[in-house]
């Protein structure tokens, strides 16, 4: 799993990639630091991911919540099947906004 974050026209993207699942706390971290500087939108990019897991669910609901309490908009782009699938069979597609690619998101989270 990696995990990078760049600006993008303002807004603060974060890519995650590889398999998410037991080194997911690596995605929990990249967004608090990120949170900590106060962003009116964060956009998770999930397009690179390969795999799912149960604890990179776990990180993406613990991330929500961080985005949640310092108010933060919290947007995630996804085009998997695998990613997609995984949220829907969690009901998580209805908790975080989605887009699929990163124009949309970004045009969302201004």
């Amino acid at each position: 799993m990696y995990v990078r974050t760049h600006d993008r026209e303002g807004v603060a993207v974060t890519v995650i990639g590889g398999d998410v699942d037991e080194d997911a706390d690596l995605l929990v971290d990249e967004v608090h630091a990120q949170l900590t500087a106060h962003l009116a939108a964060l956009v998770l990019d999930l397009r690179e991911v390969t795999f799912l897991g149960s604890s990179g669910l776990s990180a993406l609901v613990d991330s929500h919540r961080q985005a949640v309490a310092a108010g933060t908009k919290l947007l995630l782009v996804a085009d998997q099947r695998t990613v997609l699938r995984a949220l829907a069979v969690t009901d998580l597609d209805q908790v975080f906004e989605l887009h699929p690619d990163l124009d949309s998101a970004l045009a969302a989270a201004r």
